[in-house]
């Protein structure tokens, strides 16, 4: 059974279409410079050669000859790729590249590359020699046949193999009988046995997937996240492409004893077309019943954080410092905004130099001194691949000990890891379940480095107990009770260059003030303040013609009432010694 399923996978055909088909095949397999970088040439050469009767004796000729010339020419074969990479078809070509399944291809190196040009060329050589060799073959079969050499081979086992794999299984037969059988050029078994293979494959990768998608999640997520994650249930459909979360618990890496964020649920959908074209597209990210900062059942463990937190320099005492607390706390924060949006604008830069500058040729050189041909990558087709794209995260209901009693909706759009390459800026839209909270964050600054980033949104009906241990003792101390409103808009730059330019309107209502020594109960207080400067070191501005009016006309109340305290003082003192004579 087995030896005949042998044989009928070596029923590969000699006629033309089986010859140059083979010879083709043999030299897509030549190009090949390592599996991991070329993985889809190699499995698209194995599945052809299931579904079509190749000639295996031709195939491995083919493979043979080529890679030999290939390997003796290899630096004509990198020049032509590097030619089809950076000459006037360089963008057709890196289109072509980043098609589903040939983004697999390798075609990001320049010796893949030139190969696969040179493989029109070696078929066409190689299948008429071998055509030719086949007609001289027929022309003197008979003569051949007769030969004590030839009957001497073909009784061998060896020789027997050879002429199998060369001319099939017919040419036991003889060798004008194997030339003239007619062979089909499908495999429709191998079709059918390729399919149930990848169907096989598909279901024993789902399993293995589920089976360690916990353990895997949990450790990757800890890496990027520095402190603990725990996972009680992980499900992937590799069908569809779904990934479902359950109990999922980010450990503080800062208070190892509370939760940076935990989800009853987090699920996701990962597009498999952009997949085949070396592209991450997830459509949505979906979190359900959030909390931050919650109590965690076992405190986690550090395991280093993948993105250090920034060192800042001294707080200048006449900015920040004059009005909150913990300003040098801010700065760090601010700072890490910033480091946290320069890395992901990195993603977009550059790391070797153009084809167009004019040392790029030296760095070449020495680029194929040091690593060989097949090292060199060509970057621009490169970094399209592997772009992360998220079209959109929404978490339902975020909770948190800080943010009671509020409720926030949180959804973040057009995330990209190579933001410059999209049309759309990244966006974060904040909502709370009350409406006290608004937020509004458009980066526009990650697409276009011209344009600043927007911001606008508000924070309504805050006790200002709540915000006051956050000021210095100067500004708190003004101000006893009362609910504040604030409302934010401006824009913004992360750039080493840029700066913040942000108005902060906020408005006391129902506030008692301390002016001149009298307490004063003062139904709205506006109090405009400018945050302006570098990114992570700004300053801050009260807008102090607004609020010194505002001030002087409490003031001119106060005297006003003194005034009018006094004199309605003075007159029922007149009164009663009126009354009194």
């Amino acid at each position: 059974m087995l030896g005949h399923s042998i044989k009928q996978f070596l029923r590969g055909g000699v006629s033309t279409p089986h010859v140059v088909v083979s010879t083709w095949l043999g030299a897509c397999l030549a190009s090949v410079v390592s599996a991991s970088n070329s993985l889809g040439l190699l499995l698209s050469v194995l599945v052809l050669t299931s579904v079509i009767r190749v000639n295996w004796g031709v195939l491995a000729v083919a493979t043979l000859v080529t890679k030999t010339l290939f390997w003796l020419g290899a630096g004509v074969i990198f020049s032509s790729g590097q030619w089809l990479l950076t000459g006037p078809l360089a963008e057709s070509w890196m289109n072509v590249a980043s098609l589903p399944v040939l983004a697999w291809f390798g075609l990001e190196y320049p010796l893949v590359s030139g190969a696969l040009l040179w493989t029109l060329a070696m078929t066409a050589v190689i299948s008429a020699l071998l055509m030719a060799g086949l007609g001289w073959l027929r022309r003197g079969a008979t003569s051949l046949e007769g030969s004590s050499k030839y009957q001497s081979f073909a009784s061998k086992p060896v020789g027997r193999w050879v002429l199998q794999l060369t001319l099939g299984v017919s040419a036991s037969q003889g060798i004008l009988a194997a030339l003239d059988k007619q062979i089909g050029f499908w495999r429709w078994k191998g079709a059918a046995v390729a399919g149930v293979v990848i169907l096989v494959a598909g279901f024993t990768g789902n399993q293995w997937t589920n089976n360690n998608a916990r353990g895997l999640l949990s450790s990757a997520l800890a890496a990027a996240n520095g402190a603990t994650v725990d996972i009680e249930q992980a499900e992937f459909n590799i069908w569809r492409g779904r990934l479902s979360l359950e109990g999922l618990q980010i450990a503080d890496s800062e208070n190892l004893a509370t939760n940076l964020l935990a989800a009853n649920q987090l699920s996701m959908t990962v597009s498999w077309a952009d997949l085949l074209s070396k592209q991450v597209r997830v459509d949505e990210i979906t979190v359900r019943q959030a909390q931050s900062g919650s109590q965690r059942a076992t405190k986690g463990q550090l395991t280093g954080p993948m993105v250090n937190v920034p060192e800042v320099s001294d707080v200048d005492s006449e900015s920040i410092q004059d009005y909150l607390k913990q300003a040098k706390e801010w700065k760090e924060r601010l700072a890490r905004v910033k480091e946290w949006l320069d890395r992901w604008e990195s993603g977009d830069q550059a790391t070797q130099p153009s084809p167009a500058d004019l040392d790029y040729e030296t760095w070449l050189d020495e680029q194929i001194q040091n690593s060989g041909y097949a090292s060199v990558v060509h970057e621009p087709l490169a970094r399209r691949y592997w772009q992360t794209n998220i079209d959109r995260v929404y978490i339902d209901a975020l909770t948190a000990e800080w943010l009671a009693p509020e409720t926030l909706a949180i959804e973040m759009t057009s995330l990209s890891s190579q933001p410059a390459e999209n049309t759309a800026a990244p966006r974060l839209l904040l909502t709370s379940a009350s409406d006290n909270m608004a937020l509004d964050v458009t980066l526009e600054s990650l697409v276009d480095s011209s344009v600043n980033s927007k911001i606008q949104g508000h924070f309504n009906n805050i006790d200002y107990q709540t915000i006051k241990a956050q000021l210095n003792n100067s500004i708190a101390n003004k101000v006893n009770d009362g609910i504040v409103n604030i409302a934010v808009s401006g824009d913004f730059s992360h750039k080493d260059t840029g700066e913040l330019n942000l108005l902060l309107a906020a408005q006391l209502s129902n506030a008692s003030l301390t002016i001149k020594g009298e307490l004063i109960d003062v139904e709205r207080f506006d109090i405009p303040v400018l945050v302006q400067g570098a990114f992570a070191n700004p300053s801050i501005r009260v807008d102090k013609s607004a609020v010194e009016s505002q001030v002087k006309d409490l003031a001119k109340d106060v005297v006003k009432s003194k005034v009018e305290s006094k004199l309605k003082d003075k007159v029922q003192d007149k009164l009663k010694g009126l009354f009194k004579r």
